[in-house]
């Protein structure tokens, strides 16, 4: 399948995750990622196992980030998770 035909079909667009709802989700990804490349891509293959499927629509969304401006996400602060939210407590 062609990366156009990916681009246009509905199926191959991931949703996004509520990052700021868990914190261990946020340190396991992390930790991944400090891992290097290898670590990430053996782990997107293992998710893949087995399925074209799957195979083809984390190669799509891995084009659709790499076409992202590392500058711009960074100057977006789009490179970090956000900031838990602070609640009121009153007494």
């Amino acid at each position: 399948m062609s990366t156009q035909a990916l681009k246009s079909d509905p199926r191959y667009t991931a949703p996004v995750a509520n990052t700021t709802a868990d914190p261990k989700f946020q340190r396991l990804v992390e930790h991944l990622h400090a891992l290097g490349p290898r670590p990430v891509g053996e782990f997107l293959l293992e998710l893949s196992a087995g399925d074209p499927d799957m195979e083809i629509r984390i190669r799509a969304n891995l084009e659709r980030y790499a076409r992202l401006d590392a500058d711009i996400v960074k100057a977006l602060g789009a490179d970090r998770w956000p900031s838990p939210p602070i609640y009121e407590v009153r007494r």
